[in-house]
């Protein structure tokens, strides 16, 4: 298999992240949750967080 096909032609419209929310939980019976908020920057980079813990 040498041959390479370029199929970004069929792409359609490209989304770039804006931001994004996280989710945690513990492992376990008795499992707590966290979720953090990030706004990207113009890379995809995450570049700032907010956490709100909930049991």
């Amino acid at each position: 298999m040498n041959n390479i096909n370029d199929i970004t032609e069929n792409f359609g419209t490209l989304y770039h992240p804006k931001s994004a929310l996280v989710f945690y939980q513990t492992k376990g019976t008795n499992t707590n949750m966290y979720v953090e908020h990030f706004d990207m920057d113009k890379n995809g980079n995450p570049v700032n967080a907010w956490k709100n813990r909930s049991n």
